[in-house]
């Protein structure tokens, strides 16, 4: 026994793989994730359409969703083929696939996968943007479980599965702790089918939108200037390349610009002045990063050795803090 997973694609059936099309026309039964998709009406009639739909409507969290479901598959595929059927491509944003491959793995049962378009070709059709240019791509919901969003300013970014405005809403809190308010988005509303919006909008208004519904994605385009730590190092790594004739500060150097930039810090946090606070931490950034650049440079530590270190650090203080609570 087998499970094929298929990827419905983004749209209509028109934009079903001749693959895909040839296994669901065949096939008596399949199994899907959610009939709330537009290409299952084109489908043809003698498919028995068996949904999930009703694990959304009784489970308590999505974890809980993708686990009944992948327990449900996993045991219909020990005594039978089964046909399962997802919105786009079966690894873009469906995690019930991911966890079908793994668990189905360790019941020793064969797993074939028919890949689908996925929501994001369309999207970046849509705003015309080549995806190679560092494109970032994230789930909306999960991004907006997070204080402080792990994405890069300086390249686009693609949040999939902005399904309500409310979540629009909480992605607002989230995205401008990096972005500017008045930064120009795009709300990408049914991809690729024929009754797609593009809205051009600003990045605090987004949940403003009365079109915004399960097949809306978000677009943002790179913030004009370098607005990352990777950038910085990256500006910072091209001065002290050879190719620069930079002439690299001695550690002496070192030392009295660290020091004069620290002081001058305190003395703008003692003053309250938050321009010279945000002026002077970003020299003090520099200085952090030029140190780390010319260790690099010499084969010591790295800044990605500077940060984990740190970021060790504090993860370990926060989780002491944590246990002594609840102690």
């Amino acid at each position: 026994m087998a499970i094929t997973i298929i990827g419905l694609g983004p749209g209509s059936a028109s934009l079903l793989t001749r693959e895909a099309w040839d296994i669901l026309s065949s096939s008596q039964k399949v199994y899907f994730r959610t009939l709330e998709h537009p290409c299952i009406p084109d489908l043809p009639e003698h498919i028995e359409r068996m949904s999930f739909d009703y694990i959304y409507n009784r489970a308590e969290s999505f974890e809980q969703v993708f686990s009944d479901i992948v327990n449900e598959l996993l045991s219909l595929g020990e005594n039978e083929d089964v046909v399962y059927a997802v919105p786009g491509h079966p690894f873009i944003a469906e995690s019930s696939v991911t966890l079908l491959v793994k668990e189905a793995e360790k019941k020793n049962i064969p797993v074939r996968i028919v890949a689908g378009l996925s929501y994001v070709e369309l999207c970046l059709t849509a705003v015309q943007v080549d995806g190679i240019e560092g494109l970032q791509l994230f789930d909306a919901i999960e991004l907006e479980q997070q204080y402080y969003p792990s994405v890069n300013p300086d390249f686009p970014l693609l949040i999939g599965q902005v399904h309500c405005n409310l979540l629009a809403g909480e992605l607002i809190t989230v995205l401008t702790r990096v972005y500017p308010e008045n930064h120009l988005v795009y709300l990408i509303h049914s991809a690729g089918n024929t009754d797609q919006v593009v809205e051009s909008v600003l990045l605090d208004e987004i949940d403003l939108s009365k079109q915004i519904n399960h097949l809306t994605t978000l677009y943002l385009p790179p913030i004009t200037e370098v607005s990352s730590l990777a950038g910085l190092a990256e500006t910072v790594a091209v001065i002290c390349s050879p190719e620069a004739d930079f002439v690299l500060p001695d550690e002496q150097k070192l030392v009295t610009d660290f020091s004069t930039i620290s002081n001058k810090t305190i003395s703008a946090i003692e003053q309250k002045d938050d321009d010279e606070i945000c002026h002077n931490l970003g020299e003090l950034l520099h200085q952090i990063v030029l140190h780390a650049e010319i260790s690099s440079s010499d084969g010591g530590f790295k800044l990605s050795n500077v940060i984990a270190h740190i970021n060790s650090k504090l993860e370990s203080i926060h989780n002491q803090i944590g246990a002594d609570k609840n102690n």
